[in-house]
């Protein structure tokens, strides 16, 4: 295993990023997301 340094900048933005990420799925209706595991785990 090797760690990659990342600057602080980067771990900020990728911070901000998530919380936007989170965001919008908090918006996007729970039956949508019924319909989607359905469309995915049905055989």
């Amino acid at each position: 295993m090797f760690r990659v340094k990342v600057p602080r900048e980067w771990k900020k933005s990728s911070e901000r990023f998530g919380k936007k990420f989170r965001e919008i799925l908090e918006k996007v209706p729970r039956d949508f997301w019924e319909k989607f595991k359905y469309f995915f785990y049905s055989d």
